[in-house]
């Protein structure tokens, strides 16, 4: 409800704020107590008004009057029966009684808010278990290219998680990917109060700049998939590495050359920047709307495997 207005008197803008006009139709008004379809009672205002006329003078002090011609109204005869029992509300009740409203339907006073006490054998939500489909991953049993200890570095076991990261996040899909699209289902309904607005704002955002919580969310599920998705391009490439260091160790008799941090920098400066990128979520000031991409390597994570 808007902070500036005026409830001093009836007006349109304090009328809409106290949702007098839905109160109306769901038959919550003393004294009218027929229920009617959403909306009903704003369009009637709106359409016995077009068929007001201003007449001529009237009484001593020969003022204008505003004349309601009902014969106008393309309606039956019963619901012009609900249209002049609206308008006579709304021309000599409403006036009368607009300090009983305000006190009964300003949802910005707390004691007007009704708060029922949590119940814990209810079921406020759809059954949901939360759960996602857990990944097909194994443990490592060892490789046949170290199978006697020999080599330095066993590129087959960096090839095998290289490929376990990739069925935890996987080309566009994955458990990561799993939670973003369920973050993205999250709808949260605005309340008829200014406190419930502004926990929904904090849920879902504000606007295109601000994601809220579950934007905020989305981007970090998308941020780790991305930063798992370019390890594997990572050790794959190093693992290659590795390979040619070992075969020219066997085949021409070289020394081991050990990788230098310099190295291994150029060789993980993708997820690296990722990892980076994970800090970014869950600040006061992150803004993320669950739409970002991850920092150079693959992308959006849509690449094939190397």
């Amino acid at each position: 409800m808007a902070s500036d207005t005026d409830f001093s008197y009836e007006n349109d803008d304090a009328i809409d704020a106290l949702h007098l006009y839905d109160h109306y139709d769901n038959g919550e008004i003393g004294g009218h107590t027929k229920k009617h379809p959403n909306g009903w009672a704003e369009t009637a205002i709106e359409q016995i008004e077009a068929t007001e006329t201003t007449e001529g003078s009237n009484g001593k002090d020969r003022s204008t009057y505003q004349e309601v011609h009902w014969d106008k109204l393309n309606v039956s005869d019963s619901e012009l029966k609900d249209y002049k029992e609206l308008w006579n509300w709304y021309q000599d009740e409403l006036p009368d009684k607009w300090n009983d409203y305000v006190k009964q339907f300003d949802q910005t006073d707390p004691s007007n808010v009704d708060v029922p006490k949590y119940d814990p054998n209810k079921q406020y939500l759809p059954p949901d278990d939360g759960d996602f489909d857990k990944p097909d991953t194994k443990a490592y049993t060892g490789g046949s290219d170290n199978a006697k200890g020999e080599m330095v570095v066993s590129t087959d076991a960096i090839k095998y998680f290289a490929k376990q990261l990739r069925t935890v996040a996987g080309d566009g899909k994955g458990v990561f990917y799993d939670i973003y699209n369920k973050f993205g289902e999250l709808e949260p309904k605005p309340g008829r109060f200014a406190k419930a607005e502004i926990l929904r704002q904090k849920l879902a955002g504000s606007g295109p700049n601000d994601g809220g919580l579950i934007g905020d969310t989305q981007g970090l599920m998308r941020q780790i998939h991305m930063t798992l998705f370019t390890l594997h391009d990572a050790l794959l490439t190093m693992a290659k590495e590795y390979e040619d260091n070992e075969t020219n160790v066997r085949k021409k008799g070289e020394k081991f050359k050990d990788m230098t941090e310099d190295e291994l920098n150029q060789f993980m400066s993708d997820p690296f920047a990722d990892i980076d990128g994970i800090q970014d979520y869950g600040g006061t000031e992150s803004g993320g709307s669950g739409s970002g991409s991850g920092s150079g390597g693959s992308g959006d994570g849509k690449g094939g495997d190397k």
